[in-house]
């Protein structure tokens, strides 16, 4: 008989052969063997072997990362105390109130506009804030070491901690490590350039100042528009229709940049242009977004009052206290009032203090010249006073009454429906205030 084969588990069995195989006793936990493991011990040393190689790279990784770290750390700390050296110099030429020895500070190979700058930028913070800017210590919080030049955080503080700067600057190693100078920003730090628009802006800056622009943006377009309502910049008193419809349709472009040609900002007919927070001489509990709100708030004022037809035809005092409203404004939309405010509190406060006449009207008995700063806080503080008695809804009335009125005797009736003599007893009080310490402005 032809015998038939089968394959089962690798192996032949014929139909013969299977009464005898059926004869088999199979246990009943039987299971196929587990091919994976049929290599046995060689197979556990191969994977044992793999395992400790791996290990062995991984260890090399993270020591030569920990080697490099440290070795990095110690090449900044040298770095920083180079740099040191040199923001102590800068602090004495400061305390000396010396330009040359500032200048000796420069490095000789920057650009040359870019040293011009900084030598003008020394005198002119010498003479408005000798007692405010780089204070009587100067301190590099952190460095970065960017080939032969280093990026670093300087902070400024006066001996009682009250004045406390930090800014960011950049040095160059001299040749044969002859010390380190202070030189113009490294650019290329602030990353590509992006773009961003809204109905009336359109905001051009770097990828560094990115979280900054972008999280004040539409905080911007807001306080654009509740501008114009405060000041009724659209509204019909004297004021032609096409200027009206230039002010609801225009596009203010804002650039944020690493530039050192400005202080703060600048303003040329719809363009605005803004320094990197980074390179402003900002206080260090400050952030870069609240720097830019501050420093983006008095261009947008002085665009939407100051230089408009209808407030420069305005009598002195009108004027003034549009000017004022402006200022106001832009420290409302800052937030916390800034040291420029409390700087004018003082100069009020002294003024008081020598029995100085502060009444509505009395501006128009000071120059200009004289009273500079005086003239600037009384009407600052004029604007607050208003603001906290009659609210801010009360800045368009004042400006309109002040169109065809000639003096606050005339205009506070028409525009609040107060007496000069009743808004004089709400100043007098307001001002009271600046006799026990600083006011703090809403």
């Amino acid at each position: 008989m032809a015998r038939n084969q089968h394959d089962l588990f690798e192996w032949q069995v014929w139909e013969e052969d299977g009464p005898a195989l059926e004869a088999l006793e199979w246990e009943e936990d039987w299971q196929p063997a587990d091919r994976s493991n049929s290599a046995g011990p060689a197979t556990d040393r191969h994977h044992r072997g793999w395992r400790l190689i791996s290990r062995l790279v991984v260890f090399v990784l993270v020591s030569a990362a920990a080697l490099l770290w440290w070795r990095t750390r110690q090449v900044n700390e040298l770095v920083r105390r180079d740099v040191q050296q040199v923001v102590s110099q800068e602090v004495l030429a400061w305390q000396a109130h010396d330009p040359d020895q500032f200048e000796a500070l420069l490095d000789d190979e920057a650009d040359r506009s870019w040293r011009s700058r900084e030598i003008r930028r020394f005198r002119w913070l010498q003479a408005w804030w000798p007692d405010v800017i780089f204070g009587e210590q100067g301190t590099v919080e952190s460095v970065v070491l960017l080939g032969d030049r280093a990026e670093a955080q300087v902070l400024y503080e006066s001996d009682d901690g009250q004045q406390r700067f930090l800014t960011t600057n950049f040095y160059r190693r001299l040749a044969n490590d002859a010390g380190w100078r202070r030189t113009s920003p490294d650019t290329d730090q602030w990353g590509p350039a992006r773009e961003a628009s809204t109905r009336h802006f359109h905001f051009v800056y770097h990828t560094r100042d990115a979280a900054a622009v972008e999280t004040l943006i539409p905080d911007v377009e807001r306080f654009y528009v509740r501008l114009q309502h405060d000041v009724g910049a659209l509204e019909s008193y004297g004021v032609a229709d096409t200027l009206r419809d230039a002010l609801s349709t225009r596009r203010i472009t804002v650039t944020v940049e690493p530039r050192t040609d400005i202080v703060t900002w600048r303003l040329m007919n719809d363009r605005v242009s803004l320094v990197s927070p980074a390179l402003q001489m900002v206080p260090a509990d400050s952030t870069p977004d609240a720097e830019l709100r501050r420093a983006l708030a008095r261009p947008l004022t002085r665009s939407l009052v100051d230089e408009q037809p209808w407030v420069r035809d305005l009598p002195t005092d009108g004027r003034n206290f549009a000017h004022a409203i402006g200022d106001w404004e832009a420290e409302s939309w800052s937030g916390a009032p800034s040291w420029a405010v409390a700087a004018q509190a003082t100069v009020l406060a002294k003024a008081r203090a020598r029995g100085q006449d502060l009444s509505v009207g009395a501006s128009r008995f000071w120059t200009r010249d004289t009273y500079n700063q005086l003239w600037h806080a009384h009407s600052y503080f004029l604007a607050d006073y208003v603001a906290d008695r009659y609210g801010r809804q009360a800045f368009a009335p004042i400006l309109q009454a002040w169109r065809t009125g000639r003096s606050w005797s005339e205009v506070l009736p028409a525009a609040l429906g107060v007496s000069r003599d009743d808004f004089e007893a709400g100043w007098e009080a307001y001002l009271r205030r600046f006799d026990t310490g600083w006011p703090v402005a809403n």
